[in-house]
């Protein structure tokens, strides 16, 4: 017996072959593996869970009876939560059951690559946590920038050498031995020394006239 290709292929000439009521038959998995070659093996457990738990015979009484696609959607939730199969397996698995009997016109050719390896999953975005109430949202190290202005560095002004304020230099007409005293600074020495000479002459000549009028006065009383 030739072997397909693809696993919905596969159910699809079982249905032909053997009808649409070996969907309710436990062995449903055996005839499976007589015509297809499950690649990845983890197909088989997954289609293997499935008609352990009867998802084909509820499946095909839904189709005839029922809201089918809504069953499906139900199903592919509880599988995935009770087995934690991965979601591609289990969608591709339940594509492959409705496509076998009808209900589903063609697989879905991306989920298929995705099967097959052809192509990357599609990755699941992954929800951030809420942020603290004292935390700060933050960029990622990654994308983030640094936002810190840098100020221009600010011109130092010249320093200008302050000229160092000259010294008193006694004038050749003062004395150089009477700076200590303020009183005596810019006192010319040959006028001290002249007016002290004159000072000490009129002392005497006062002295003289006063001792005269003296004796003058004395000699009159006699």
């Amino acid at each position: 017996m030739a072997q397909e290709s693809h696993l919905h292929d596969a159910l699809k000439t079982i249905v032909a072959t053997f009808g649409d009521q070996l969907y309710n038959d436990p062995k449903l998995i055996n005839y499976i593996s007589d015509y297809y070659r499950f690649d990845p093996m983890a197909l088989y457990h997954v289609m293997k869970t499935l008609v352990h738990d009867g998802y084909p015979g509820r499946m095909l009484h839904e189709g005839k009876h029922g809201d089918w696609k809504l069953f499906v959607q139900q199903s592919m939730a509880k599988v995935q939560k009770q087995y934690g199969f991965a979601p591609s397996y289990v969608n591709y698995c339940f594509q492959s059951l409705a496509y076998g009997i009808g209900l589903y016109p063609q697989v879905n050719q991306r989920l298929l690559d995705e099967i097959e390896g052809r192509v990357a999953p599609i990755p699941i975005p992954i929800p951030s946590a809420p942020s603290g109430g004292n935390s700060s949202a933050a960029p990622s190290s990654s994308s983030k920038k640094n936002t810190t202005s840098q100020k221009p560095a600010t011109k130092r002004k010249p320093q200008t050498q302050t000229q160092p304020k000259p010294q008193w230099q006694p004038k050749p007409w003062q004395n150089p031995q009477n700076t200590a005293n303020p009183s005596q600074q810019g006192t010319p020495s040959s006028n001290l020394n002249g007016c002290s000479g004159c000072f000490d002459s009129m002392t005497n000549i006062y002295t003289v006239v006063i001792l005269i009028i003296w004796l003058l006065m004395q000699c009159s009383d006699f």
